[in-house]
């Protein structure tokens, strides 16, 4: 037997039994039937073939009548799973075809027709890399105020960063180095790079225009 609550207005309706759907076909998971999955607002029906899913919408839409509750078709879709073409279906609610769709977000993932993950990864790294430009600003900021920091200080750390090794260069692609980034971030030459971080003032304007080309005179 189960028990589920629907959103009604602001509230949460009493427990109603949906004991009636409990035996419709779903899919067997480790021997047990699986035919439907609940959260907050979302429900999610799950069926092998067109006929089990149609008759298990006809039932809940049956049984929400007996509450006053109706199916919104509008929000409502289908979506078949297949390692091949997904076929067409039709699935209806009160004579109304419910929209099939190739992909859907269920609880912040994202489904498609052949269960694969493969755009969930590209969603999810569009997101991080999203999120990253939006932190990159912070981050060259920090490292500029830093350099600047360095610049103005006679320490060990500024001997190391602009010390230079005796000896020949080894073959290949010259190395990106961390001087390489501050260069490429202020848009300077190094040697401009190097005498404006000595006047705090107009380093901290280059660091408060970074990426417009402003270059302070």
């Amino acid at each position: 037997m189960g028990f589920i609550r629907v959103r009604v207005g602001k509230d949460l309706s009493d427990e109603v039994d949906i004991k009636k759907g409990d035996d419709v076909p779903g899919l067997k998971v480790n021997g047990k039937n699986i035919n439907n999955l609940r959260y907050a607002e979302g429900t999610v029906l799950l069926a092998e073939s067109e006929n089990d899913l149609q008759n298990f919408v006809t039932i809940i839409e049956e049984k929400s009548e007996q509450y006053g509750l109706m199916m919104n078709t509008k929000k409502t879709k289908v979506m078949v799973i297949s390692k091949i073409e997904p076929p067409k279906v039709n699935i209806k609610v009160k004579g109304k075809c419910i929209e099939q769709i190739e992909q859907f977000k269920y609880l912040g993932q994202l489904i498609t027709t052949d269960a694969r993950s493969d755009d969930e990864i590209k969603s999810r790294i569009t997101i991080t890399k999203s999120a990253f430009t939006k932190l990159s600003h912070i981050l060259t900021s920090k490292r500029m105020k830093y350099y600047g920091h360095l610049r103005r200080h006679d320490s060990i750390q500024k001997r190391i960063l602009e010390g230079k090794i005796d000896g020949r260069r080894g073959r290949g692609r010259r190395r990106q180095t961390w001087l390489g980034n501050i260069q490429e971030t202020s848009q300077m030459k190094m040697c401009e790079v190097c005498e404006t971080a000595l006047d705090r003032r107009r380093w901290r304007i280059v660091t408060a225009h970074l990426g417009d080309g402003m270059v302070p005179s």
